[in-house]
């Protein structure tokens, strides 16, 4: 660590700094190919794990058109610390213990004083400050929460501890404590790690798509810090088939399949009602919920992408797998908690919605003001990109504003064959091919498809993972999601996104809050 204070007015950029204080179609068709170190001169707090919450950057906006300074400073001030209490403990686990990540117990903290500081160059200042801490802070037994020096590290940064484990709200308590400390560069808390996460789900091996260094998607890293604990993933697809392996992850759901009878009918006999389960025995929306939230670590079947997040299943395919434009716009509305005629309140608004479906046509205007309305809600929408090997901009709702549009790759890193490309196309995921598609949950069983389909569900696995770690707005998860992409896929003539998706460099990229903009206008105000 540094052996000097931080000059005055520093200009802070990209770091994760805190301070103290043509016509719509009339029909839609599934798109699946059903084959079988921090900155020393920063203060910063470190964020991951914490349960999704929201970050008010609203009261720095609002202060940077205030005419009074004070004022201005007070707001700037208040984001600050709104921002400070996102921070929790990150965890870093492997097999996943007993209880969740999230709930592992904190005991010991990481702080790094200014070198100048009294805390920094003596001991018995250091217990004083703790002391003066600890006096502001309750602990679980109802006493002043007690803090003890136990050691400095090597990087010159020391580590105290309570007298007994707290949880994560105490943690986050005691940390903005800290950093209101004058003397305090930055703290983080001592996380428990593990190695990577093996699931022991034993088709776990047959999951290319998640592990496989060319191909897969790279989801033990992001396992190692997240698992999608506090979101909400709508499916909107053909509905559910029951699957002892996804059973417990859902959270109900709506049957938005208006027709009775012909193509796309509900085959219930009732149009539209509150039961999820497929009437019509289509696999594609079981097979997709699969591969985003299946249960893991259970030792049955497979693992999921975001494995404590649950699933909102909304049945827009009906007979044949075909659905209306007019139902998929309703079901986007309602997953995101908007009001539809003769559907009840929807008690579990999702976060991030999964349309592996599509048709030809440029984005309609219907698709577009539902998408709209979801995205303002704060759900982030990731759609298919379309299996016709054309460009993804001819295809809806893959080319609409708004959306993370995904391509699919096969095993060796390459775009499918069959998978859309070109400028509406975001991201990257697996998809696989006819020669070795994505093993995951179908109606009782397992089985492999491949599709575009298959791909979009990894990615808002991912949007779930991040949003577990902190409720990004949806063009923020977009942006990580895109920036964090490794290079590829090959051959995508007129492009594939951003490149393959990266789960673990994607949820790296979300545990931390970049908090320059407010410290440059405070310290500007200095």
């Amino acid at each position: 660590m540094p052996t000097t204070a931080r000059p005055a007015r520093p200009r802070a950029t990209g770091s994760w700094p805190s301070r103290t204080t043509p016509s719509s179609p009339t029909t839609t068709e599934p798109i699946a190919a059903d084959s079988g170190q921090p900155d020393p001169q920063r203060e910063w707090i470190r964020t991951s794990g914490a349960a999704p919450q929201h970050f008010p950057l609203q009261e720095a906006e609002m202060a940077n058109s205030s005419p009074n300074r004070s004022t201005r400073r007070r707001a700037l001030a208040a984001a600050l610390a709104a921002a400070c209490a996102l921070a929790s403990p990150a965890y870093a686990a492997s097999d996943p213990p007993d209880k969740p990540d999230e709930e592992l117990p904190i005991q010991q903290f990481i702080v790094q004083f200014r070198p100048d500081s009294p805390e920094f160059k003596d001991e018995q200042a250091l217990r004083l400050s703790l002391d003066r801490i600890s006096a502001r802070l309750t602990g679980p037994d109802g006493k002043p929460l007690t803090l003890a020096h136990e050691r400095r590290l090597a990087i010159q940064a020391d580590v105290i501890s309570t007298a007994m484990p707290i949880d994560a709200a105490l943690a986050q308590s005691l940390m903005r404590a800290v950093l209101s400390h004058g003397s305090v560069l930055w703290v983080e808390a001592d996380v428990w790690l593990r190695g990577y996460m093996d699931p022991n789900d034993p088709e776990y091996s047959r999951q290319w798509n998640y592990h496989h260094p060319v191909g897969g998607a790279n989801l033990p890293a992001a396992w190692n810090a997240a698992a999608g604990l506090g979101e909400t993933v709508a499916v909107i697809d053909s509905g559910y088939l029951s699957n002892d392996d996804l059973n417990a992850n859902i959270v109900g759901g709506f049957d938005f399949v208006s027709r009775s009878s012909g193509t796309g009918a509900s085959d219930d006999g009732n149009g539209r009602d509150p039961d999820p389960y497929d009437a019509s025995n289509v696999q594609h929306g079981t097979h997709v919920a699969g591969t985003i939230a299946a249960v893991t670590d259970n030792g049955v079947g497979v693992a999921g992408v975001a494995y404590r997040a649950k699933l909102l299943h909304l049945r827009v395919l009906g007979h044949g797998g075909y659905g209306l434009l007019s139902d998929i716009s309703d079901a986007v509305i309602w997953a995101a908690g908007g009001n539809v005629t003769g559907a009840p309140s929807n008690p579990n608004r999702a976060q991030v919605i999964n349309m592996s479906l599509g048709g030809s046509g440029s984005c309609s205007p219907t698709y577009q003001q539902a998408i709209d309305f979801a995205v303002a809600r704060g759900s982030t929408v990731v759609v298919a990109a379309g299996n016709n090997n054309a460009d993804a901009g001819g295809f809806q709702p893959a080319s609409c504003n708004n959306v993370i549009s995904v391509a699919a790759n096969t095993v060796d890193g390459k775009r499918a064959s069959y998978s859309n490309y070109g400028a509406a196309v975001d991201i990257t995921a697996p998809g696989g091919d006819g020669s070795l598609g994505v093993y995951s949950t179908l109606g009782g069983g397992y089985g492999y498809k491949a599709g575009t389909s298959m791909a979009a569900p990894h990615v808002a696995g991912v949007a779930a993972l991040i949003g577990g770690v902190h409720r990004w707005s949806p063009a923020n998860v977009e942006r990580i999601i895109k920036e964090t992409a490794r290079p590829g896929p090959s051959g995508c003539p007129g492009g594939c996104g951003a490149g393959i998706l990266d789960a673990g460099a994607a949820v790296a990229k979300a545990t931390v809050v970049d908090l320059s903009p407010i410290l440059n206008e405070l310290w500007a105000e200095d």
